[in-house]
């Protein structure tokens, strides 16, 4: 699978370059009373905001191709989670 996302909360426009995904968080994800906040349910949270981009068109119609996505993010130099998975448009 090529690579779209080399950097956690980036994503690919059509012409290749990184375009920035909105990652400020809601004041449900700060609240420590309210969503998980983890790692892993960030890096989920990630997918799924790419994922609904990638089925509106909005990374053009080359990211349609797109089968599965992961995404890995780093807490520190031995601290990391990531989530993947396959698309729910994919082909194949």
């Amino acid at each position: 699978m090529p690579e779209i996302c080399p950097v956690a909360g980036a994503s690919a426009s059509p012409a290749g370059r990184p375009v920035a995904v909105q990652t400020r968080a809601s004041p449900s994800a700060s609240d420590p009373s309210g969503r998980n906040t983890t790692t892993e349910f960030m890096a989920r949270e990630i997918f799924d905001r790419l994922a609904v981009r990638i089925a509106a068109g909005e990374l053009g119609s080359q990211a349609q191709d797109i089968e599965s996505i992961r995404v890995t993010l780093h807490e520190s130099h031995v601290a990391w989670a990531a989530y993947e998975g396959r698309l729910s448009g994919a082909r194949g």
